[in-house]
């Protein structure tokens, strides 16, 4: 990419954890959330 070209970068909001808990007894932690592109955070 050429050092003139403008960069973007979008990072989308979220609702939190819809679920968390660990995947099986001994298995790892794990959350689940619930994307909200309307509450994104956009940079140039």
């Amino acid at each position: 990419m050429p050092r003139h070209a403008a960069r973007r970068a979008c990072v989308a909001g979220h609702f939190g954890e819809f679920l968390q808990g660990r995947l099986g007894p001994d298995g790892p932690v794990v959350l689940v959330t619930l994307p909200c592109p309307a509450l994104a955070v956009r940079a140039v």
